[in-house]
């Protein structure tokens, strides 16, 4: 079934598949009628003409008032959210839209506010990372944010991060959580923290192919590359954005050892 990005003023409020949200939140009409004067879109599948999803997301920037402990931040709000049990496999290409739009703005934190009762969305949204964070009076607060880790990296390699002649840095697993940023640690014989970068996005293909669409800016010759994937038909790489030079001691962050993989860090 065909996901549709559509304007909100070219959807019919009174239709049956908001009943159960006119139920939930007792201005429902009244916040509808506006975004459809906002000239909003969202995206919408229809089964035999009949709506049955509906996805509606609101870009946040620091100016935003919350109810709850946000600091300033650019977010992404996940207004509504709602699948039909007749399209199943439609909230899978919803939370991929969700992480397009996460990667095309570099948004930090993504949250949606939803009543307990509805036990079979908290848990498929959990499923793909985000985590209570708090009430808003009789609804649960959910959250995903992106990480900061640290990385060991080799000297000559992160000496090129920092002078912008390597904007990739290859891997051979993907991290499970979303990151935004990598402090970069430089291993042996410097052993330091010297600096840190921000991450744009995270690409996995076949390793021939990402080779070709990130040789020219890798930092690496293919001899290198190839070896150190030799055992791998996939292939991951950060792409690499703005860098900060500075230089810290592994104790200076609460780190009382050495990394021998990356490590999440509490930002």
């Amino acid at each position: 079934m065909n996901i549709k990005e559509v304007y909100l003023k070219d959807i019919d409020i009174n239709d049956p598949f908001f009943d159960s949200l006119k139920e939930d939140y007792q201005n429902f009409s009244t916040w509808f009628n506006k975004k459809q004067q906002e000239n909003k879109k969202v995206y919408v599948t229809y089964n035999n003409d009949k709506l049955t999803s509906f996805l509606l997301l609101k870009l946040e920037d620091e100016k935003e008032i919350y109810e709850f402990n946000f600091s300033p931040k650019k977010r992404l709000k996940i207004s509504t959210f709602k699948v039909d049990e007749t399209n199943r496999g439609i909230g899978t290409k919803f939370i991929k839209i969700i992480n397009k739009e996460i990667e095309k703005n570099n948004i930090e934190e993504t949250y949606f506010t939803i009543y307990p009762k509805y036990k079979k969305l908290i848990k498929f949204m959990e499923k793909n990372g985000f985590r209570y964070y708090c009430n808003k009076d009789k609804e649960l607060v959910y959250l995903k944010k992106k990480e900061t880790i640290l990385l060991p990296i080799k000297p000559i390699y992160a000496n090129k991060i920092l002078n912008g002649k390597k904007k990739y840095e290859y891997r051979k697993t993907k991290p499970k959580k979303d990151i935004n940023k990598i402090i970069i640690y430089s291993t042996s014989p410097i052993k330091k923290i010297i600096g840190e970068v921000q991450v744009i996005k995270i690409i996995e293909l076949p390793k021939e192919e990402l080779w070709n669409i990130t040789k020219n800016s890798s930092g690496i010759n293919k001899k290198d590359y190839d070896k150190y994937f030799e055992k791998q038909e996939k292939a991951v790489a950060y792409e690499l954005g703005k860098v900060t030079s500075y230089e810290k001691d592994l104790s200076d962050i609460g780190i009382c050892f050495t990394p021998q993989s990356y490590i999440y860090l509490d930002n």
